[in-house]
C-alpha cells in the first residue's frame, strides 16, 4: 500500500510494508530533519572559510596553513586558492609566496562600510536592549558641547527623570558621559573637561583623579552612575566604536535604585556593554585586532615582531573574543567633532598613551 508524508515542505514517498514499518518512520524523520536545514553550496561555503582565515590573521597565510585553518586537503585548498587569485579576492605575496586579501577584497570592504549606517545599528541595539531588560535605553554622540543624546526609548513603567534628546551628559557625573571621557579624543575632550572642572570640582579636584576614573571605566568596559547627576536615579553606559576604532555612541540605560543595579557585575552592566559590542561589531569593529595593535604600540618593537605569533596562538585557543576592557579601542585624534548621529569620516588609527588630556610614559 503506498502512502505519502510531508515534512515541514519537503515531500517524503515511500511504500508501507508493515513488517518494514519501523524503517518507513526512519526515513520520513531523516528527510524531515534535512528539510529543517537550508542546503547551500558547499564550494562557496569553502570560499567564504577561506577569506575568513585571511581576514582573521594577522599576517598573511602559507597555502599549508590556510588548507590546516580551513580544514581541507592541501590539493582542494589549492584549486579554491588559484580561482580566489583570478577574481582579485586574495593576491600572493611574490617572495614568500604566501597569500593575503586581494584588491577586491578591500573594494568590498569598503562598499560595506559605506553601506553601514551607524546610527541604525545603533537605534536597533537600543530596541533589543530595551526590549530585554525593560528599563529606558538611549544613545549619545560627542559634540562640540560635551555628549550629546540624540535618540531615547522608553521602557513599559515610567520613569521621570529630566532628559531628553538633545540634553548634554556632564563627563564626570554622567554614565553616558563618563564613556566619552575614558574613549573619547584627548582633544576634543580637554575644552569640555576642564570647563567642567573649573565650574563643579566635585570629588574630582585633580587630574588624579579624573584618571582613576577613566582607568576604571576602560577596565571594566563600561561606565556606572549610582546617583551622582540624579539623586535616586542609577545608570550605566558603554561605548559603540566603528570599523576605523572611533568612538561614535555611547549606549545607555537608567532607572530607579531600588530596580536598577548598576553594579559592573550587574545583569543591567552586562546586558549593556553586549549590546553596544554587538552593535560594534555590525560597524565592523575588531576587539581583537584592536587589542593586538595597541598591546603592540605600547610594550614597543619587540612585542609588533611577536605580534603575529601571539595572535595565530590567541584564535587557535579562543572560541570568542576577549571581553577584557583593554579589547576596547581608542579614538581617533583628527579633531573632527560628529555633527550628525549618521556621518562617516575616515579616521586615522591612534592609541592614547595617557589618561587623556596629557601624554605620559606607558609602563
Amino acid at each position: 500500500m503506498e502512502g505519502r508524508g510531508r515534512a515541514r515542505g519537503a515531500q517524503v514517498q515511500f511504500v508501507t510494508i508493515q513488517r518494514l514499518g519501523w524503517r518507513c518512520l526512519t526515513i520520513a524523520l531523516v528527510v524531515e530533519t534535512m528539510a529543517r536545514q537550508p542546503q547551500g553550496i558547499q564550494s562557496v561555503d569553502a570560499v567564504f572559510r577561506l577569506i575568513e582565515a585571511l581576514t582573521t590573521s594577522s599576517r598573511a597565510m602559507t597555502l599549508t596553513e590556510l588548507a590546516q585553518a580551513v580544514g581541507m586537503t592541501v590539493s582542494n585548498t589549492h584549486r579554491y586558492l588559484v580561482s580566489l587569485l583570478r577574481s582579485g579576492l586574495i593576491r600572493q605575496e611574490t617572495g614568500s609566496s604566501r597569500y593575503r586579501l586581494g584588491p577586491s577584497a578591500i573594494r568590498t570592504g569598503l562598499a560595506a562600510l559605506r553601506q553601514t549606517d551607524g546610527f541604525e545599528a545603533a537605534s536597533r541595539a537600543m530596541v533589543e536592549l530595551r526590549d530585554a531588560i525593560n528599563m529606558p535605553v538611549f544613545i549619545s554622540i560627542w559634540t562640540t558641547e560635551g555628549p550629546t543624546m540624540v535618540r531615547w526609548l522608553d521602557a513599559s513603567h515610567s520613569i521621570t527623570v529630566n532628559v531628553k534628546p538633545g540634553s548634554r551628559s556632564p563627563v564626570l557625573n554622567g554614565a553616558s558621559g563618563r564613556v566619552f571621557l575614558a574613549f573619547e579624543n584627548p582633544e576634543r575632550l580637554r575644552p569640555v573637561l576642564e570647563a567642567e572642572m573649573r565650574s563643579a570640582p566635585g570629588r574630582f579636584r585633580t587630574m588624579a583623579d579624573v584618571e582613576a576614573l577613566q582607568h576604571e571605566v576602560r577596565k571594566q568596559g563600561v561606565s556606572h552612575v549610582l546617583g551622582e547627576r540624579t539623586p535616586g536615579i542609577h545608570g550605566v553606559s558603554a561605548p559603540i566604536f566603528d570599523a576605523y576604532e572611533s568612538l561614535v555612541f555611547s549606549l545607555t540605560s537608567v532607572g530607579l535604585e531600588n530596580e536598577f543595579d548598576a553594579s559592573y557585575e550587574g545583569e543591567f552592566a552586562q546586558a549593556v556593554k553586549a549590546a553596544a559590542r554587538q552593535a560594534s561589531r555590525e560597524l565592523g569593529y575588531d576587539e581583537a585586532a584592536a587589542e593586538e595593535f595597541r598591546t603592540s604600540i605600547a610594550l614597543g618593537p619587540s612585542a609588533r615582531a611577536a605580534a603575529p605569533q601571539v595572535a595565530a596562538s590567541r584564535k587557535r585557543t579562543a572560541a570568542e573574543p576577549s571581553t577584557d576592557a583593554r579589547a576596547l579601542a581608542k579614538p581617533s585624534s583628527d579633531g573632527q567633532a560628529l555633527a550628525e548621529p549618521s556621518s562617516r569620516t575616515r579616521r586615522t588609527r591612534s592609541v592614547r598613551t595617557g589618561a587623556g588630556l596629557s601624554p605620559r610614559k606607558s609602563g
